[in-house]
């Protein structure tokens, strides 16, 4: 009995680390290629169908192209973000502040 109540404690122990770990992060990109007002569409649909993006905005003014992506970093990466945006035909690298 002692056993099975500490593998789980050390369960919800490891459970509870894990989610403290993860954290959702807000980035911006800048996107090379927007050229319309149709190119922001396509890379939204791009990111946000990468898993562990719940939102992106993406917009194309005064003739540059950016992308406002907010996402799980235990699930999706910032590479995985920039490689969604460049399979469509959109490459993307990380703004500058």
């Amino acid at each position: 009995m002692k056993q099975l109540l500490r593998m789980t404690l050390f369960g919800l122990v490891l459970s509870l680390a894990t989610a403290a770990v993860a954290a959702e992060q807000t980035i911006t990109l800048a996107v090379d290629g927007m050229t319309c007002s149709m190119c922001p569409k396509m890379v939204q649909e791009a990111i946000n169908a990468v898993p562990g993006v719940s939102q992106c905005n993406a917009s194309y003014e005064d003739k540059v192209g950016t992308a406002i992506v907010t996402f799980e970093d235990s699930v999706a990466s910032i590479d995985t973000i920039i490689s969604a945006s460049a399979q469509v035909g959109y490459p993307a690298q990380l703004a500058t502040q």
